[in-house]
């Protein structure tokens, strides 16, 4: 008995840290759409169904979202995603402030691209305090191949 509270205790602690190394990102309703593996030095960005779709460059203190078919997507500004037209498509729980939802079971990553050339970035639009009428998800899927 002993030995199965121990695995357990054990098991749980590995999901809490693996957790901790992921960013979730959330849409305008508060669902969780997207994360962040943050242990990866590419910083991939998975749906939730474990598609990589994205990852983050940053580039002379400028945080861009590129597919990974090497198109620019966005910003990234205070935890804040933007679009090329300045308007939110996503929050980190932190810039959330209280999120809704409970975070679902993610499905298991799939195996990540390899980190493509990327377009140039365009210039960076004056960030808006509105959301996008362009869900998220639709954000990161354009960048995937088609």
């Amino acid at each position: 008995m002993k030995r199965c509270v121990f695995a357990f205790i054990i098991l749980i602690s590995s999901l809490i840290s693996k957790a901790q190394d992921e960013i979730t990102l959330f849409n305008e309703d508060g669902e969780c759409i997207a994360y962040i593996d943050t242990e990866d030095d590419d910083l991939p960005i998975f749906l939730w169904d474990g598609t990589p779709v994205a990852f983050i460059e940053r580039e002379d203190g400028v945080m861009n979202v590129f597919g990974f078919n090497g198109v620019h997507l966005g910003w990234i500004d205070k935890s804040i995603f933007y679009n090329h037209d300045g308007e939110i498509v996503a929050k980190t729980k932190e810039a959330m402030g209280t999120v809704s939802s409970i975070e679902p079971y993610k499905s298991m990553k799939q195996i990540t691209p390899i980190t493509p050339i990327t377009s140039f970035a365009p210039h960076t639009p004056n960030f808006s305090s509105f959301w996008a009428d362009e869900s998220f998800k639709l954000f990161l899927l354009k960048g995937l191949d088609d």
